[in-house]
C-alpha cells in the first residue's frame, strides 16, 4: 500500500498562503483542546515532565500544557516554522523540530512522561502503525501516559465512502492511503498488540453524518 506523508507539506504550504490559522478552523481546535484538557484531569496524569506531541502541527494542541518542558515533531517543515512563530507569539518556550513521528531516535529511551497523539495515528498506515506504536514505546517513561485520538468507526460521509476501501479500511486518493479509519476493538488491540496496557478509553460520537466518530485512548507502558 503506498503513502506520501510528505503530502501535508503542500497542505500546511496552501493553508499559511490562504491565511488560515492552521489545520483546524478555530472552533474545531478549541474543541479538541477541551477534549484533551478533559482527560488531562485524571489523578493519574504526570502534572510536569517532558511532553512530545507527534504530528503536532502548528502547536495548537501542544502550546496549551506549558506547565511542562514541550517538544514537537512535525514532518512538515512549514508547520514547524508555523508552530515556532505561535510558540514565540505567547512567549512559550519549546523544542519543535520537523521530522518522521517514525523515527524518534532523536529522543533518548524513557524520556516522556506524556506523549500526544495529535490525531497523528489516522494518518500512519498498515506497518507502520506498529512502527508508530513501537518507537514511541521506546521513549515514553515507565510511569508515563500516552493519549491517542484517533477517527474510528463507520463511515457515513458521502464524499468519504467514495474513496474508502472497506479491505483495508483506508481512505485512498491516486493509488495512496492516506487516512486509517478502523473499528474500535480493531484500534484498541492493535495498541495492546504493541505492549501498552489500556488505562481508560472514551468514545466521542460524530456530531453529524459528514463527520467521524473519534476514539480517546489513554494508556500507559
Amino acid at each position: 500500500m503506498k503513502t506520501d506523508y510528505s503530502r501535508h507539506e503542500k497542505v500546511y504550504v496552501r493553508l499559511k498562503k490562504s491565511g488560515k490559522t492552521g489545520w483546524d478552523d478555530e472552533e474545531c481546535v478549541a474543541d479538541n483542546v477541551n477534549s484533551l484538557m478533559e482527560l488531562m484531569q485524571a489523578e493519574y496524569i504526570p502534572r510536569f515532565g517532558n511532553m512530545l506531541e507527534l504530528g503536532c502541527g502548528t502547536g495548537d494542541l501542544i502550546l496549551n500544557f506549558s506547565n511542562y518542558k514541550l517538544f514537537g515533531i512535525d514532518i512538515s517543515p512549514t508547520a514547524i516554522a508555523w508552530a515556532k512563530e505561535n510558540a514565540d507569539k505567547n512567549n512559550i518556550n519549546a523544542d519543535l523540530q520537523t521530522g518522521n513521528v517514525l523515527d524518534l531516535s532523536r529522543y533518548p529511551d524513557d524520556f516522556f512522561e506524556i506523549i500526544l497523539d495529535g490525531h497523528c495515528f489516522h494518518c500512519i498506515i498498515a506497518d507502520d502503525r506498529k512502527i508508530f506504536l513501537s518507537s514511541a514505546m521506546r521513549v515514553l517513561r515507565p510511569s508515563g501516559i500516552m493519549i491517542i485520538a484517533t477517527m474510528c468507526g463507520e463511515i457515513t460521509d458521502e464524499n468519504i465512502k467514495e474513496h474508502f476501501n472497506e479491505g483495508t479500511r483506508c481512505i485512498e486518493h491516486n493509488g495512496f492511503a492516506t487516512r486509517y479509519i478502523g473499528s474500535v476493538d480493531d484500534i484498541l488491540d492493535e495498541i495492546q498488540q504493541a505492549g501498552f496496557r489500556i488505562i481508560d478509553k472514551k468514545l466521542k460520537t460524530r456530531k453529524s453524518m459528514d463527520d467521524q466518530d473519534e476514539l480517546f485512548v489513554i494508556c500507559s507502558k
